[in-house]
């Protein structure tokens, strides 16, 4: 990488401002709720490493972008850089290739490139993000932590006699919703960590001390994400978080935000469950067998917890609903026809990437990048055909509220089916219907006591 291409990373770019602007917003519309805590924790004029958790793709940088505003220089992997036009838009856009052996031994050596410049980026106050576990996991749980940002770290401090102040600031992402738009995005910083105070370490023994900084970063970064580490228990653990997380949230207090309380609800939870499993597992397995026969009734009658929660559902408030929707139909008629290419195309897109971690950044790259055009174009047609200009313009306009509103309406119309089918099912089955009920009633009962039991 020679000196004129590396320019643009060291320097505040007004343009990847105005653009990432942009990004900001449309990243902010993709989630229902973004919540950052921590952020006073992000030191100020000193180089900085950002570690955060790897959970979604491209998805994971733009969090740490909207959360601190800072024009962060992310090493990515390579393979992403695969096409030219990827790969140039990515280096503007100031991500820098990792190759892995994977990517060809051959290709290992142009790390030394990437390395060297993101050292540079700190050198020259400007920040700089990398996944210290190196791949992303599907899962709410932290993969083993590679020594990716210790080296960088002392190889940045080591080049400037260890004066450089370099900081690394762990991270914690959550998703509450991997694959689709509309969930809830929480974003947690931790206490930084200063490299020089292991400048003994380094000189004594530097393998030692790229260790030991390496679980200096795991246990930052630990209690600000979720999980789920006891192996063969990942499902269950998720189903108990879904039941029981809100409710012991709402009943934790106030003076923080709901989804600062949920979080720490769901580290609650799964830290009572874990010291279940290690004092009395046969009362978890128990457990276990609960939820794996709810969790299959309720695949079973295509119901969802949500479902479940509410009120057993009565005629009065289903037609209610049912005709709310009704009269609803036209506009979201609109909104769907005027978005069935913003809407599938990104579907089959999908479909080929084997990864599902890339769905959530190729539905939102698709809706951020190609759906405004697909808007120009929409009105462009229009105008050609309608003549007025003012016409084409309040369909313009009209284009983005009728898709956000088409997709609102849509999870409005499953949760009515549910509750139709729910309704249906209780006049058809009480049997299984009554059984469904008193083995959720059952989980949360017993979930619940395993967590108010425990003390940490």
């Amino acid at each position: 990488m020679n000196k004129e291409k590396k320019k643009h990373l060291f320097r505040y770019s007004r343009l990847w401002h105005l653009l990432g602007a942009y990004i900001f917003f449309v990243y902010r519309l993709y989630y229902k709720v973004i919540v950052v805590t921590g952020r006073e924790k992000i030191p100020r004029g000193v180089p900085l490493i950002f570690a955060p958790n790897h959970q979604n793709a491209l998805m994971d940088p733009l969090a740490i972008h909207v959360a601190t505003g800072l024009q962060t220089v992310f090493l990515a992997r390579a393979d992403i850089f695969r096409k030219p036009l990827l790969g140039k838009i990515f280096s503007w856009l100031k991500i820098l290739p990792v190759y892995r052996i994977r990517d060809g031994k051959d290709n290992l050596q142009q790390n030394e490139q990437s390395f060297d410049a993101a050292i540079e980026v700190l050198e020259h106050g400007q920040p700089v993000g990398l996944f210290p576990e190196a791949a992303h996991s599907n899962k709410r749980a932290l993969l083993p932590m590679k020594k990716g940002v210790p080296r960088i770290a002392f190889l940045a401090e080591e080049r400037n006699d260890f004066k450089l102040g370099l900081r690394i600031v762990p991270a914690g992402i959550y998703y509450s919703r991997y694959y689709n738009m509309g969930g809830v995005l929480h974003i947690r910083f931790g206490d930084p960590i200063q490299v020089g105070d292991f400048e003994t370490e380094f000189r004594d023994n530097p393998q030692r001390a790229h260790l030991l900084l390496r679980d200096v970063i795991t246990s930052g970064i630990r209690p600000l994400a979720i999980d789920i580490s006891k192996e063969g228990w990942y499902e269950i653990y998720e189903s108990i978080l879904s039941l029981l997380t809100r409710k012991l949230a709402r009943g934790m207090g106030r003076g923080k935000h709901l989804r600062t309380r949920e979080f720490e609800a769901g580290k609650r939870i799964i830290a009572a469950l874990d010291h279940q499993l290690e004092t009395a597992p046969e009362v978890l397995e128990e457990v276990r067998k609960r939820v794996g026969d709810y969790e299959q009734m309720k695949k079973k009658y295509r119901l969802s917890d949500k479902t479940l929660f509410w009120r057993w559902p009565v005629i009065p408030g289903l037609i209610a609903g049912a005709g709310l929707l009704l009269a609803g139909l036209p506009l979201f008629l609109y909104g769907f026809v005027n978005h069935i290419p913003a809407y599938f195309i990104p579907q089959e897109i999908v479909k080929k990437f084997k990864d599902k971690q890339f769905y959530s950044s190729v539905k939102f790259l698709w809706g951020a990048l190609v759906v405004p055009l697909l808007y120009l174009l929409q009105a462009a047609v229009v105008w050609m055909v309608a003549g007025n200009f003012l016409w084409a313009l309040a369909y313009l306009v009209s284009l983005p509220l009728s898709g956000l509103y088409a997709r609102w309406f849509a999870e409005q119309a499953d949760f009515m089916i549910r509750r139709w089918r729910l309704f249906f099912l209780k006049q058809t089955v009480p049997t299984e219907m009554r059984k469904l009920r008193d083995l959720l009633q059952g989980i949360m009962a017993e979930a619940e006591s395993i967590v108010l039991d425990y003390r940490p």
